[in-house]
């Protein structure tokens, strides 16, 4: 009766499920990803098996750019509001990862920080250091 019936539909609706899961699986191995390591799983953005969300700053910033330039692929410029929370190594990183991509890279960064071309001082650009040189090297 009506037990059968019921316990018909939720298979036939299992089966289903796991023939989407499994397609989507597929996709997602299939995918071309724009940077090595990225990756999901479930419903999460993965880094290097690493939830996203968990990633390091420099590392976000990495993924961020290459999907940026692959999404983007006429764009020049990667501009980096938070260059600031970067460590020497985890700006040099970014600025790899900026080059590897084909951009410039404008880094905005607090303090006097090496390869900076242009220091903005109470919002005017200082006429101490007024040459701009190329950030990403």
């Amino acid at each position: 009766g009506n037990v059968a019936r019921l316990s018909r539909d939720a298979e036939a609706l299992t089966s289903e499920i796991d023939a989407l899961d499994a397609e989507k699986l597929r996709l997602v191995s299939a995918a071309k990803f724009p940077i090595d390591g990225l990756g999901i799983e479930g419903d999460t953005v993965t880094f290097r098996r690493i939830p996203l969300a968990q990633a390091s700053q420099a590392e976000r910033l990495k993924v961020c750019v290459a999907i940026g330039a692959a999404l983007n692929p006429r764009v020049a410029i990667a501009m980096v509001r938070e260059g600031a929370f970067l460590d020497d190594d985890g700006l040099k990183e970014c600025l790899a990862a900026i080059e590897a991509a084909g951009l410039q890279a404008w880094v905005e960064v607090v303090g006097d920080r090496d390869g900076v071309g242009v220091i903005i001082e109470d919002g005017r650009v200082s006429e101490d250091r007024t040459e701009v040189v190329e950030v990403a090297k």
